[in-house]
């Protein structure tokens, strides 16, 4: 960041939080009502200034709406979306993975050794994409299984 986004962030940050607090500052918060330079300070509980009478716990309102990000409405949904994702997410590092066993067999040239980190290489990415494919698909196994037998 430079010094001018800087600047300009140690000003604005303050100033929107003053905007946002100064509303509820203002208001009276000590029962003291304060004039003009040439009027006294008055106090509530006089007989010309009664104290106000705080606010009952049930005339407060919260209205609060929080959205769905995910747009789903049960959690059959959610679950087949977050294992959906991560089969889409899955499949690239799956390609990649075969192919650098492949280089890796190319690469090795005969040598023992070499061969045998590529067929490691290669049979735990099968492990690994059977082991994702399969949760997939159980994962979908037991959500139609729940839907079928909630309708």
């Amino acid at each position: 960041m430079n010094m001018r986004t800087q600047l300009s962030y140690f000003f604005a940050i303050p100033l929107v939080f003053a905007l946002l607090f100064a509303p509820a500052l203002a208001q009276d918060s000590g029962g003291v009502q304060s004039g003009g330079a040439d009027t006294a300070t008055v106090k509530c509980g006089d007989e010309k200034n009664p104290c106000p009478k705080p606010a009952a716990p049930t005339d407060f309102k919260l209205n609060v709406k929080i959205n769905n990000p995910l747009k789903v409405s049960t959690i059959q949904e959610a679950i087949k979306l977050f294992m959906g994702t991560v089969v889409k997410v899955a499949i690239p590092f799956i390609v990649v993975f075969f192919i650098w066993a492949g280089f890796n067999f190319i690469l090795a040239r005969g040598n023992p050794e070499g061969i045998k980190k590529a067929k490691n290489m290669f049979w735990y990415t099968i492990i690994g994409s059977l082991l994702i494919f399969g949760a997939w698909a159980i994962t979908n196994a037991i959500i139609g299984t729940i839907n079928a037998v909630g309708s």
